[in-house]
């Protein structure tokens, strides 16, 4: 039962390897029922299981064929075995950066924090990078009409030593 395993080094082995030569062996598709019969020891949730986790790692395919369970229900998915499964893209993960107080009160301190915001900000809209900009100031300023105000002031101010203002002459 272990001869497939020769033939890729990541072959899948106890219970996935066996429902993988048991598939293989059967020369055509499978549903989870009739793969579970060949293990009357095992739980058929336990197969289930397995088997849904040889799908998400290539190694069964669907076969695109459907079979009635004889439950009424909905017609199950029959497997069939993936001698060469491809690699699964990896889904990329957030990443998580642990924000202790002390550590994004000192990023606040060294402006690093900005660098960060500047990133989370490449490639979103005006409208997304106002509102989040928003949501950030607010709790520096104050929701009141002197805070926007004193922001707005300020805004003004860096503009015009950076030589980014434009003065209108009436």
């Amino acid at each position: 039962m272990t001869a497939h395993k020769e033939s890729h080094p990541n072959q899948p082995t106890g219970l996935k390897g066996q429902i993988c030569d048991v598939v293989k062996a059967a020369g055509k598709p499978l549903i989870t029922k009739k793969i579970a019969e060949h293990f009357p020891d095992r739980p058929f949730q336990t197969v289930n299981s397995a088997t849904n986790a040889l799908v998400q790692a290539g190694w069964l395919r669907d076969s695109a064929k459907r079979e009635s369970t004889g439950g009424g229900g909905r017609d199950a998915i029959a497997y069939e075995f993936d001698p060469n499964p491809q690699p699964k893209k990896q889904k990329k993960s957030a990443k998580v950066v642990g924000f202790g107080e002390r550590k994004l009160v000192g990023m606040i301190e060294d402006d690093s924090i900005v660098k960060i915001i500047e990133a989370w900000a490449e490639g979103k809209s005006k409208k997304q990078r106002v509102e989040k900009a928003y949501k950030l100031v607010v709790p520096l300023i104050g929701n009141s009409r002197s805070g926007i105000v004193t922001l707005a002031d300020e805004q003004s101010r860096v503009a015009v030593k950076e030589g980014r203002a434009f003065a209108l002459k009436l």
